[in-house]
């Protein structure tokens, strides 16, 4: 009987790699396009940048800003470039592409996609914000709405999800590269406790103060 189950089992894998290598193509752009989530765009008090990429998730949100869609801007992402962090790096690109300094708000202490999350929720309660457009790179948008969504759930506050769209990049062709799509997979992985119905904001934090 084992013997049998021994071959039964590879007999499996060897199916499941021949149906993966002939549908690799089609596998791979279900992938690509689950990553992208995007809302329906109006108007909200605030729009949340993420740290991280080469800049078009900050053009994105001066498009959206110049469109009257938020009057405030809240840049997120601690340590960057050199002694800056990405916070101040978006705000001052921010501001090089016409947006008043008192609009942009920057958050400098964020690492990660939950830090970013947790804080934005501060900041938000803090000056009273309810709603926000949430930025951030096509292939991030699917950890950042279910990381977000989490710390937010039972907030009061609505989110609307947005990638940076392709017309807004200055280098289309970066988000195109796979090996951003590899380690998105690898980060939703490393992630997957979060995502669980019974893991709370409360769990989030006490993990991410841990690390410090």
């Amino acid at each position: 009987m084992k013997g049998r189950s021994r071959k039964l089992a590879l007999v499996i894998v060897l199916l499941v790699i021949a149906v993966c290598c002939l549908f690799r193509h089609s596998i791979w752009n279900a992938y690509c396009s689950f990553l992208v989530v995007q809302d329906d765009l109006k108007k909200a008090d605030v729009i949340i940048v993420l740290g991280g990429a080469s800049g078009e998730r900050t053009l994105q949100a001066v498009d959206l800003y110049k469109k009257g869609y938020a009057p405030r801007i809240l840049m997120c992402g601690g340590k960057g470039v050199w002694r800056f962090t990405w916070g101040e790096v978006m705000g001052d690109l921010a501001v090089e592409r016409g947006v008043p300094r008192d609009a942009v708000i920057a958050e400098g202490s964020s690492r990660t996609t939950i830090e970013e999350a947790l804080n934005a929720k501060r900041v938000m309660e803090e000056r009273g914000f309810k709603s926000a457009i949430v930025v951030s790179s096509p292939y991030h948008m699917r950890r950042v709405s279910l990381l977000f969504g989490k710390v937010f759930k039972g907030s009061g506050m609505s989110l609307i999800f947005y990638p940076a769209q392709e017309e807004i990049m200055e280098d289309p062709e970066r988000q195109n590269h796979p090996e951003l799509y590899h380690m998105e997979a690898c980060k939703l992985l490393y992630s997957w406790k979060f995502f669980l119905p019974w893991s709370r904001a409360e769990d989030m934090r006490q993990e991410t103060e841990g690390r410090r």
